[in-house]
């Protein structure tokens, strides 16, 4: 095995998923090990991919364990899901701290840990923030988010970790979500004072995943954390229209700024790549792997 394998963690989530097609789709060449603690195996057996199912930490031991001294390893981190409930983000908190600290303990090359624009939302200031905004989350998720953070870029490990604050990523969030067995129902969206639906930014799966492989294999990541997304945000209604997805507006009474919008600026520069992507293709490329064509 080449040094710079990948290991994905939380790998049978919708993210999960995803790089698993990606990484058949374009022939990645790297060696990845998918580990979840439930079986979701979306694609052919491949001489260069390996899944672990069961106990997180245990199938991390083994891994790490069975590898040569010298042997490291990229670690993404996507354990967890979208929740308000303070015990299951307690539960993936503990378990977060226990990959660290097998983590720790071996030759790893590099974590991605996954994050989300969620740590943003108790900001005034809505849009185009950047990596600089000070963070604030007035919800429970957002809340957990900040503590994993923190928590990493004050552990051994810091030297080589990279934070990425995902956006929405299309086909994952509320609104998209299950979008294809949604066709015959119709959707509510909320439209503010000045005529528009909500704006956020986006990212389709496929684009993400070549996002976070790049990342990974990018040398002297230290310490970092980088807003993902692509480029250019959009409305709400843009995107249910591009899903051909059927929904009825209705005026909101919320006297507050519907937009919530990331600068992704400095990932753009770090991996070198013009990150903005028109809507037609994110729909296109998540259709695709929903579709596994």
């Amino acid at each position: 095995m080449q040094d710079g394998d990948l290991i994905i963690l939380g790998s049978s989530g919708f993210i999960g998923s995803s790089i698993q097609y990606f990484i058949t789709k374009f022939q990645q060449q790297n060696c990845f090990h998918f580990i979840s603690r439930s079986k979701n195996k979306i694609i052919k057996k491949n001489v260069n991919i390996f899944f672990h199912t069961g106990c997180v930490i245990k199938n991390l031991q083994k891994i790490l364990n069975e590898a040569k001294d010298n042997k490291r390893f990229i670690i993404i981190n996507l354990i967890g899901s979208v929740t308000d409930d303070l015990e299951k983000l307690k539960q993936i908190e503990k378990l977060t701290h226990s990959i660290l600290s097998v983590i720790n303990h071996h030759n790893t090359k590099k974590l991605l840990q996954i994050s989300s624009s969620s740590v943003y939302n108790g900001l005034d200031l809505k849009l185009d923030l950047d990596e600089v905004n000070f963070p604030f989350s007035k919800n429970n998720y957002g809340k957990s988010k900040l503590n994993l953070e923190n928590f990493i870029l004050s552990s051994p490990i810091n030297d080589i970790s990279t934070i990425v604050r995902l956006g929405n990523v299309l086909g994952g969030d509320s609104l998209t979500k299950n979008f294809q067995n949604s066709q015959n129902q119709i959707k509510i969206l909320d439209i503010y004072r000045d005529g528009q639906s909500a704006m956020r930014t986006y990212i389709d799966p496929l684009n993400l995943s070549k996002i976070l492989i790049t990342l990974g294999k990018k040398e002297f990541l230290k310490n970092s954390i980088y807003n993902c997304g692509t480029s250019t945000p959009f409305y709400m209604e843009e995107v249910l229209k591009s899903f051909k997805l059927n929904y009825k507006t209705k005026y909101s009474n919320n006297n507050g700024n519907q937009y919530f919008t990331l600068n992704i600026n400095s990932l753009s520069k770090e991996i070198g790549c013009d990150l903005t992507f028109n809507l037609e293709e994110m729909i296109n490329n998540t259709i695709s792997f929903i579709n596994k064509k």
